[in-house]
C-alpha cells in the first residue's frame, strides 16, 4: 500500500497498479497452461510465500484471481484481507472454498501449511484448467477436500503428480515444505528442476509471456466493471457514527 486517506463515507487505499491483470484471466483465455508456464508462476509464488512466512505472516487466500502479472511478466500477490501474523494456530474459517486446506474446513486450527496446500491446488489448476476438487456443489467440494480426492489427468507427468500429492497431503505436518527444512523441500523437488532459484529471487527468470500493453495505465488486461459510487456523504448523513474511523489514516 502506497498511501491511504478518507472522507466521511470511505477509506481509500492507494495501491500499485499492476497493468497485466489477473492470472485468472490468462488461465481462462488459454484453458490451461503448459508445464513451463506453470513452473514459472509456481516458483515465483513459492518465493512470495516463503518471504511472507519468514515474517510470520500466513496469506490464506491464494487463487488465480489474487495473482497479478506486471508489465514485465512477473507476478504480484494482491488482496491481503485474510492475511494474518501467526504466533500459534488460528481458527478463523476464511479463504475460497476450492483452495481450503482440510484443517480449515475441520475448524481444528491451522497454520502456515494452508498456504502450502493452496500451492498444490494452484499447480493442478494451472495445468488442468480446473481446481482438483472442483464440483458444482460447495459441500461436495469440501467433502472431496476432506477425502483428499485427487484425480489426475493422463497428461500429468510423474513429477507433477508427486508434487501435488506432496503439497496436498491431509495432515499439515506431513506436507512437502512443512517439515524442518521448510521451503527447501519444495524448491528441491524435481518439478522445479529447471528453476534457478537465485535468478528467480532476482526476477531474472524469463517469463513465459509479457502482457500486451502499450502504456503504464493501459486497462485492456482487465474486464470492464460498473462504476462504484464513492461520493462523500450528503449533509444530512453527517450525524452517522464516525468514531470508529477517527484519524484512521493519520500519518505520523
Amino acid at each position: 500500500m502506497r498511501w491511504c486517506f478518507q472522507d466521511l463515507r470511505n477509506v481509500y487505499m492507494v495501491l500499485d497498479y499492476v497493468v497485466g491483470g489477473e492470472l485468472f484471466t490468462y488461465l481462462g483465455n488459454l484453458g490451461q497452461f503448459t508445464k513451463r508456464m506453470t513452473v514459472f508462476f509456481a516458483a515465483e509464488i513459492v518465493l512470495v510465500l516463503e518471504y511472507l512466512h519468514s515474517l510470520g505472516i500466513v496469506y490464506r487466500d491464494l487463487k488465480p484471481e489474487n495473482v497479478l502479472i506486471d508489465r514485465d511478466g512477473h507476478i504480484r500477490i494482491t488482496d491481503f484481507g485474510f492475511a494474518k501474523y501467526l504466533d500459534d494456530s488460528t481458527f478463523t474459517v476464511c479463504g475460497t472454498v476450492d483452495y481450503l486446506a482440510p484443517e480449515i474446513i475441520k475448524k481444528q486450527g491451522h497454520g502456515f501449511g494452508v498456504d502450502i496446500w493452496a500451492v498444490g491446488v494452484l499447480i493442478y489448476e494451472m495445468l488442468a484448467g480446473v481446481p482438483p476438487f472442483d464440483d458444482d456443489c460447495q459441500i461436495a467440494v469440501c467433502t472431496r477436500i476432506l477425502d483428499v480426492d485427487l484425480d489426475f489427468p493422463p497428461e500429468f507427468d510423474d513429477d507433477t503428480i508427486d508434487i501435488v500429492e506432496g503439497l496436498c497431503t491431509e495432515e499439515e505436518e506431513d506436507r512437502l515444505g512443512c517439515g524442518p527444512r521448510g521451503f527447501a523441500e519444495i524448491k528441491e523437488h524435481p518439478f522445479f528442476s529447471t528453476v534457478d532459484w537465485d535468478a528467480a529471487l532476482k526476477r531474472k527468470m524469463m517469463p513465459p509471456f509479457v502482457p500486451a500493453v502499450d502504456e503504464e495505465d493501459d486497462t485492456s488486461c482487465f474486464p470492464d466493471y460498473d462504476e462504484v459510487d464513492v461520493t462523500a456523504l450528503e449533509a444530512e448523513d453527517y450525524d452517522v457514527d464516525q468514531e470508529l474511523f477517527s484519524e484512521f489514516c493519520k500519518r505520523e
